[in-house]
């Protein structure tokens, strides 16, 4: 079982994503507060963070950006979920330091296959 941090300013979102990883067998740890999420993977130690790009108060990829920089957190994986789906986006995620990109709305097996790819990609590092 792998511990999942969500970060998503929309309730019902997090709601939705915490019930799938859930349902697979996985512990979430939910915020809707980009400033947190830091400090929460920092704190809770995380296997990967599913993370929104646009929060009302930063920017999902300064926070990546942040999370990349921390040696306490630059080892963790991290999953962009958002609706932004222009290539320029994308491409800023992965230079950035993100490990996969998925496009909102979430559909169910493509969210499950990207975190079981991601998990099973680091347990082989």
């Amino acid at each position: 079982m792998a511990k999942i941090l969500v970060a998503d300013d929309e309730p019902y979102l997090v709601a939705l994503l915490q019930d799938i990883i859930e349902q697979i067998g996985h512990e979430v740890i939910a915020t809707m507060n980009g400033v947190e999420v830091l400090d929460l993977a920092i704190r809770k130690k995380p296997d990967l963070i599913i993370l929104d790009i646009k929060f009302p108060d930063i920017s999902g990829f300064n926070i990546c950006m942040q999370l990349k920089q921390n040696k306490k957190t630059a080892n963790i994986p991290i999953l962009m979920c958002t609706v932004e789906n222009m290539l320029s986006d994308v491409e800023t995620a992965f230079k950035l330091g993100a490990s996969g990109y998925i496009i909102k709305p979430v559909k169910k097996e493509i969210l499950i296959q990207k975190i079981q790819g991601i998990l099973t990609v680091e347990k082989t590092k």
